[in-house]
């Protein structure tokens, strides 16, 4: 059949099926296009949707961040507070510990006549005291106790003498010490 049909509808039919199949492959191409151009247009679309929610995230911290931004304030001015108070409380000597070592380190038959105590003997200023005893012999052992007593240090007896200055303490020692901080703390 096909050598009846002249030559020119033997082209006419091979450039129909042609154009049949370029018009095919454009449909196809069409919807590929189409097909490509609707997911860019999601994803931009979500991409958008993103953007806006992380935005708004942001200035939600934001106003969050300035709201505790009051409470970081107090906590750093609580932060110095305490440091400071942490300074103070290890310079602070306990006076009532200092005479409590001072009498334990005091023998039976010895008094104090007068002692003074000042913030600047806690940091090594020598104490000066005047201590009357009963004999010579507990002078002595006064230094020696005082000596031996964790939390005084340079001990030195200056002199000891015969005084009626306190009745029933006939012999006076006058005397010096250095009350460690770390002992009355």
């Amino acid at each position: 059949m096909l050598n009846l049909l002249p030559k020119t509808e033997k082209k006419q039919l091979q450039a129909a099926r042609a154009n049949l199949i370029l018009l095919r492959y454009t449909f196809v191409l069409l919807l590929a296009f189409g097909f490509s151009l609707s997911i860019l247009a999601g994803s931009y679309f979500l991409l958008t949707m993103t953007k806006t929610s992380a935005e708004q995230l942001i200035e939600a911290n934001d106003t969050k961040a300035t709201a505790f931004a009051d409470t970081q304030a107090e906590l750093s001015q609580l932060s110095n507070n305490l440091s400071s108070a942490r300074t103070l409380l290890d310079q602070q000597a306990a006076y009532s510990k200092a005479l409590i070592l001072i009498g334990k380190a005091l023998p039976s038959g010895a008094v104090i006549e007068e002692l003074e105590l000042e913030a600047a003997n806690f940091n090594g200023t020598p104490v000066a005291v005047t201590v009357h005893a009963t004999s010579s012999d507990v002078a002595t052992q006064i230094r020696q106790r005082f000596a031996s007593t964790a939390g005084l240090t340079n001990v030195n007896l200056a002199s000891v003498s015969e005084d009626d200055a306190i009745e029933g303490y006939p012999v006076s020692a006058e005397m010096t010490f250095t009350i460690s901080r770390e002992a009355v703390r």
